[in-house]
């Protein structure tokens, strides 16, 4: 058997040109990062400097006067496209869906509904089985308080596979306010 040899001190170390050429390419790395993080910061600063000078500039300034701008007649039409969108969305679409589906009568079933916002008008198709219970489904949708002048408009009979069904169209008004 042969006698171990351990030596637990270690000779002198030597650079190796691999050891050389990995410390280098850190240090390159180091640097173009640095290098990147000082371009953000300086375009985050002044980033930060255009902002408070905008909020200087939007700031109302008592001792100056408001200058007059002449609005342009196409600045006029966009201003009145937006002031007729937002009052469509702040109309009482809710109530109003909410009563045509609660109006329910047997055998009767909803084709269409037609609204003319503008208007406050309301244009609705429905099927049903007889005129009493057309005539019930009108009488419903007049007894809604979201609801105006509720009419029947117009009825037809049609088949609708070997059944026949009473097609009917009805005109309403509703509060157009909200």
């Amino acid at each position: 058997m042969q006698a171990l040899q351990l030596n637990w001190q270690a000779g002198p170390r030597t650079i190796t040109l691999v050891g050389v050429a990995l410390a280098a390419a850190g240090l390159l790395c180091s640097a173009w990062v640095l290098l990147d993080y000082q371009q953000a910061d300086a375009e985050w600063q002044s980033l930060q400097a255009r902002q408070a000078r905008l909020e200087r500039a939007a700031k109302p300034n008592k001792t100056r006067a408001a200058p007059t701008v002449a609005v342009a007649p196409l600045a006029r039409e966009d201003a009145q496209s937006a002031s007729q969108i937002d009052a469509q969305l702040h109309r009482p679409w809710d109530a109003l869906l909410h009563t045509i589906e609660d109006t329910r009568v047997k055998d009767v079933a909803l084709i269409s509904v037609d609204v003319q916002a503008a208007a406050g008008s309301l244009h609705l198709v429905a099927d049903a089985k007889t005129m009493e219970q057309a005539l019930a489904y009108v009488k419903k949708l007049r007894q809604s308080p979201a609801l105006k002048k509720v009419y029947l408009t117009g009825q037809e009979e049609k088949l609708s596979g070997t059944q026949k069904v009473l097609r009917f169209s009805l005109d309403a008004s509703w509060s157009a306010t909200p």
